[in-house]
């Protein structure tokens, strides 16, 4: 029997958890960001299995980028929450210069929607704007 991690008891656990795959810094020995797996325990199904069948990711969508260098805590906040869904903001600091010489500081908000599971809240679409991240993924089938 395979037991699948639950996902985040809050819908700001649930995206905290996201970005804590990513690491603070610009060395990512040890973390490599989004993966199959962590999208499994994370996203609803529809958008595990979108990400999953996405074939050309040019950039990672919640870093905006190849790389990244993470400046700062990402600090997340619910915007709105019912029993069955939320909307959370994250509030990711960069560094494009990826330390090396005068920073290039950059901030990206991205708007999460989840939705809630028997197991926990579930990341059900995430948004840079007015471009959604399960859009993007489908284009790069």
């Amino acid at each position: 029997m395979t037991h699948v991690l639950a996902a985040g008891q809050t819908p700001d656990a649930t995206v905290a958890e996201l970005y804590a795959a990513y690491g603070q810094g610009c060395d990512h020995a040890e973390r490599n960001g989004l993966d199959e797996t962590l999208a499994k325990r994370l996203f609803d199904s529809d958008l595990a299995r979108t990400y999953r069948k996405a074939k050309s990711i040019d950039a990672d969508f919640f870093v905006a980028g190849q790389d990244w260098c993470i400046t700062a805590p990402v600090a997340t906040a619910a915007i709105s929450q019912s029993p069955s869904k939320a909307t959370v903001l994250a509030t990711v600091t960069l560094d494009d210069a990826f330390g090396q010489g005068k920073p290039q500081i950059r901030t990206l908000k991205i708007k999460f929607d989840l939705s809630h599971a028997p197991d926990g809240w579930r990341i059900s679409d995430a948004f840079d704007g007015d471009v959604s991240a399960k859009q993007t993924w489908r284009r790069s089938r």
